[in-house]
């Protein structure tokens, strides 16, 4: 691959494709001593991947939840990576298309499901993001056009009705109203 003239780190090696790579160190001294040059099948003394390409990432549904996940908002998606990072997910939302974004839950397995638990200051509709993250540091991201609405999350309730508590002295209470 080359020689390094300046001796000096780093030494610079450039390659043309994709791919995993093992570079083998041979030191020559200033007298001309060197270790034997590489043969093929010989170990490498290096390993350097080299990796371009984005994960493949899509949001597949966000639809509230039933059974024991009431009150969340059920986000799945796909994402896909020869070299998917551990915990590649990362989701956010935004009161707007443009953003500023907030993260939901970053670190995520590639599970392909989260269950967001619904807060009371969430706005009535939010843009979802998903973005994820392979070992090269390759971010793919894609969000919804259309927001989603999360006001249906909390629960809410309506007085349909009042009845009397028996046994309570009813006269006490139209004398606290009459004050």
């Amino acid at each position: 691959w080359g020689t390094d003239e300046d001796k000096t780190s780093p030494f610079d090696v450039e390659v043309n494709q994709e791919g995993i790579f093992g570079f083998r160190v041979v030191i020559v001294s200033q007298n001309g001593l060197a270790g034997r040059p590489p043969r093929a099948g010989d170990p490498a003394d290096l390993w350097v991947g080299i990796d371009t390409h984005k994960p493949v990432v899509e949001l597949t549904s966000a639809a509230y939840g039933e059974g024991h996940q009431v009150g969340s908002l059920i986000i799945t998606w796909q994402a896909d990576d020869a070299a998917m990072d551990n915990r590649p997910i990362t989701l956010l939302f935004s009161e707007s298309a443009e953003g500023p974004w907030t993260i939901i839950a970053s670190s995520l397995p590639n599970s392909g499901e989260y269950a967001w638990p619904a807060d009371p200051q969430l706005p009535t509709e939010v843009y979802l993001r998903i973005e994820a993250r392979d070992q090269a540091g390759n971010v793919a991201m894609q969000q919804l056009t259309d927001p989603i609405r999360v006001d249906g999350l909390v629960p809410k309730a309506r007085i349909r009705g009042v009845l009397p508590v028996p046994g309570v002295d009813r006269e006490a209470f139209r004398r606290i109203r009459q004050r």
